[in-house]
């Protein structure tokens, strides 16, 4: 599977689609807390967050380096105590 990303007529990826995984996502970490947690990296697009079963989010970033910048440094990390995993969304 190629990773899904918009494509600029130039024919450069212009968004990146992260997925994060930990136990706490959906249910003690909201939205809004990866928000505060991710937006320091760049213009998010879109963040979803899975509720049944939770544990897992998507985070589109406007611009792919600002993605590959969120994913290097977040990705082994904690939020309120739970490591999230952050790699590049294979959907």
């Amino acid at each position: 599977h190629r990773p899904t990303a918009s494509v600029s007529p130039f024919g450069a990826a212009t968004t990146m689609h992260l997925y994060l995984q930990g136990e706490k996502i959906g249910v003690d970490i909201s939205k809004e807390d990866l928000q505060d947690k991710f937006e320091k990296f760049g213009p998010i697009v879109s963040i979803w967050v899975a509720r049944q079963p939770p544990g897992f989010a998507f985070i589109e970033f406007e611009d792919r380096r600002d993605g590959e910048d969120a994913m290097r440094e977040m990705n082994g990390r904690a939020i309120q105590g739970c490591d999230i995993r952050v790699e590049e969304s294979r959907t």
